[in-house]
């Protein structure tokens, strides 16, 4: 089975407050889970060798299934997008309905017609629009197969506010976009 289809398939048993839009939730049910994996490996370390038993297997199984579930969770918050080579992903001026990190493939990016980066694996982009709430202010063109995945702006605001070292990231990406506009 594919992660998508779990992913798919666990939305069926997302009981949580605001399933699908509330990023805090999941986030530390994996920390609790995985806190669990943790204390099951560290008892068979301390009073068993670091033998597991079929029993403490079984026990540790069970805990990593729920940790999956965390992560499919989470991991649905981001759509796998695809774009073939000369597809525009974000057109300036327009509005920003979706924060992308690009997984493979390269992108031009462009203000006012006029080429002024390019992006590739790992980049990430469409923050501006999404954070001040306002028209893009660059367009993305791919200049070949891009797969990316886009974290929605209904979803953008949660994940953001809940992973510190992620906004800051973002801040010094906005840092050095701002400083490189300026130079322009």
């Amino acid at each position: 089975m594919q992660l998508s289809d779990y992913q798919q398939r666990s939305r069926a048993t997302a009981v949580y407050p605001d399933a699908g839009d509330n990023l805090t939730y999941p986030a530390l049910g994996l920390c609790g889970e995985a806190g669990e994996c943790a204390e099951k490996v560290k008892k068979a370390i301390r009073d068993d060798g670091g033998v597991l038993s079929d029993e403490r297997r079984a026990a540790l199984a069970a805990e990593l299934g729920d940790v999956l579930w965390y992560v499919a969770q989470l991991a649905t918050d981001f759509i796998e997008r695809e774009f073939e080579s000369g597809q525009a992903i974000a057109t300036e001026g327009e509005g920003g309905l979706n924060f992308f990190v690009v997984e493979s493939g390269t992108a031009e990016v462009s203000v006012g017609g006029e080429t002024v980066g390019t992006l590739g694996p790992g980049a990430s982009f469409g923050e501006i629009a999404l954070v001040d709430k306002s028209a893009r202010s660059a367009t993305v063109t791919a200049t070949s197969r891009v797969r990316a995945y886009a974290l929605p702006v209904w979803s953008f605001r949660s994940f953001a506010e809940s992973r510190p070292t992620v906004t800051w990231r973002l801040l010094e990406l906005l840092a050095e976009r701002l400083r490189a506009a300026e130079h322009r």
